[in-house]
């Protein structure tokens, strides 16, 4: 029983350490690299602020 509660607990933090390392990636990457994109597409700062609030809103499923 304790051997089942340690594994469940160890699956738990490493998932959560996973999602961790996922979102500093895609915080630490991707949302600078956003700007480049958008001057590079002549998009607007407004309009990447909109995809951006959607994104983290869960309007948009990355």
């Amino acid at each position: 029983m304790i051997r089942s509660r340690n594994a469940l607990a160890g699956g738990v933090v490493g998932a959560l350490v996973v999602v961790e390392g996922t979102s500093g990636v895609l915080q630490g990457y991707y949302t600078p690299l956003l700007t480049d994109i958008a001057r590079h597409l002549d998009i607007h700062d407004a309009d990447v602020n909109w995809f951006m609030i959607s994104l983290d809103s869960g309007v948009i499923h990355a």
